[in-house]
């Protein structure tokens, strides 16, 4: 079985912590491969979410204290 296809069978939840210039284009892109992302930079949401995360992306090319 292909990579892609094993990925969009299981759709797994990618949690994403990215910055605002790419976060549109990193969510369409893991839709377009099957994957589930979650877009969240609630901090109280990681401990409940990375609990049933498959990945986990980061991203801090803009990370400030206001966003973290």
């Amino acid at each position: 079985m292909s990579s892609i296809k094993l990925l969009k069978e299981k759709a797994p939840l990618v949690i994403c912590i990215t910055n605002d210039v790419v976060k549109n284009f990193t969510a369409n892109g893991l839709v377009a491969l099957g994957a589930s992302p979650a877009m969240s930079e609630y901090k109280d949401d990681l401990e409940d979410l990375l609990r049933y995360a498959s990945g986990l992306l980061i991203n801090i090319g803009t990370l400030t204290d206001e966003n973290w």
